[in-house]
C-alpha cells in the first residue's frame, strides 16, 4: 500500500539477490510471472491465467493433437495397460 515501503522492499531484495540478477519490480494490477498472468483487477479476488503455459506444453508434448481431437477423460487409452518396466518397491 505504501509504495516507501515497496522501494525499500525492493532495495533489500536487491542487495540480497542482485548479484545473481537483478529483481524486477512490477506496480500495478496485473503481473506477469513464471509464465502466468496474475490479474489484481477486482478487489479481493485473484485471477489466474496459464494460457500461454498450457499451449507451449501441448507443443512440447511429442502426441500431437489437433483441433478435432476428442478423449474422454485426461488419462491416455493405456492407462490400463500392464506396465513393461521392472516393479520396483520404494518401501525403505
Amino acid at each position: 500500500m505504501d509504495t516507501k515501503v515497496n522501494d525499500e522492499f525492493a532495495k533489500r531484495l536487491n542487495m540480497r539477490y542482485g548479484l545473481i540478477n537483478e529483481c524486477t519490480i512490477v506496480r500495478g494490477k496485473i503481473h506477469r510471472s513464471l509464465r502466468m498472468m496474475l490479474d489484481f483487477l477486482v478487489k479481493g479476488k485473484l485471477k489466474i491465467q496459464m494460457d500461454d503455459y498450457v499451449k507451449n506444453m501441448l507443443e512440447d508434448l511429442p502426441i500431437k493433437f489437433s483441433k478435432d481431437s476428442k478423449q474422454e477423460t485426461p488419462a491416455g487409452n493405456s492407462l490400463l495397460e500392464a506396465g513393461k518396466g521392472k516393479l520396483q518397491c520404494w518401501l525403505p
